[in-house]
C-alpha cells in the first residue's frame, strides 16, 4: 500500500509539473479540427499517431473537418501532411506539451490551410497565426 501512495504522489507531481496551464491528464478528450481556407483550391491531407491513422482525406474550399481522440499522456502527437496543387507541408498537428497547447488555447487545436501557409488558431486571443509556410514541389522532367 505504501508503495502505490508513492508511485501515485510522484505521478501526480510529474503531471502537475507538465501541466501547469493546460489539462493534459489521461484519457482527456482532444481535438484536431482542419479548415481550408484555400480560395479555389482543394486540400488534400494525411494525419496520423503512433496509434492511429485517420487516412488520406480531402476538403473543398471552405470544408471543415474535425477529429478527437484521448491523451495517453506519455506520447500524444499527431503529424499532418497538407498538399494542393505543387504545394506541401508536413508539420506537428498536436502535442501534449504545455507550450504547444497554450497555443492553441486549450483542447482544441484549428489548422488552416491558406494561400500564405498554415496557420494556427489561437482560441484564447481570437487570432490566426501562421506557423510554416509551404514547400514548392517541383514538377519531375
Amino acid at each position: 500500500m505504501r508503495g502505490s501512495t508513492i508511485l501515485l504522489l510522484l505521478v501526480l507531481g510529474f503531471i502537475g509539473q507538465k501541466s501547469s496551464c493546460i489539462d493534459i491528464f489521461p484519457g482527456k478528450k482532444h481535438f484536431v479540427r482542419i479548415v481550408n481556407q484555400l480560395e479555389k483550391e482543394q486540400l488534400d491531407y494525411h494525419c496520423r499517431s503512433a496509434d492511429d491513422d485517420v487516412g488520406l482525406r480531402s476538403l473543398l474550399p471552405d470544408g471543415e473537418w474535425e477529429f478527437g481522440f484521448r491523451n495517453n499522456f506519455i506520447n500524444t502527437h499527431w503529424d499532418c501532411d497538407f498538399w494542393y496543387a505543387n504545394y506541401s507541408a508536413h508539420f506537428r498537428a498536436f502535442d501534449w506539451y504545455d507550450d504547444f497547447l497554450e497555443k492553441c488555447g486549450g483542447a482544441h487545436c484549428i489548422w488552416a490551410a491558406r494561400e500564405d501557409g498554415i496557420s494556427l488558431y489561437s482560441i484564447t486571443e481570437n487570432e490566426w497565426y501562421i506557423e510554416l509556410g509551404w514547400t514548392e514541389n517541383k514538377p519531375h522532367l
